[in-house]
């Protein structure tokens, strides 16, 4: 059984994609948060934000992260990398609306991978 678990870890429009470990403590994950950010372009005080990408959250090829907003749904960041296309986020938003109780929907948008 694989216990890896896969981050989107981004900063500034730039993203990579880390494997992280469940026995991983936060100090770590807040030394690669910051060493990710420096690299990314940010300053000594910056730290990169980290999705959890999960198997069964893409929908037309994007993955998409989602949290509840309340009694009245959720909220849906859809994650679109250099080579999502346009079509691919129109059908994911367009899916995920008609399935889901959706409040608010917003699109990352990494543009680069490094």
């Amino acid at each position: 059984m694989n216990n890896q678990m896969i981050y989107l870890i981004h900063f500034n429009g730039k993203g990579r994609i880390i494997e992280m470990q469940p026995t991983d403590t936060s100090e770590i994950y807040g030394q690669i948060q910051a060493r990710f950010a420096k690299t990314a372009g940010g300053s000594e005080n910056d730290y990169a934000d980290m999705i959890r990408l999960y198997d069964d959250q893409i929908e037309y090829g994007v993955y998409y992260d989602w949290g509840l907003a309340g009694c009245h749904g959720a909220w849906f960041t859809l994650i679109a990398f250099p080579n999502t296309t346009k079509e691919q986020i129109k059908d994911a938003k367009t899916k995920i609306r008609r399935d889901r109780d959706v409040v608010s929907m917003t699109v990352l948008r990494i543009k680069k991978m490094i």
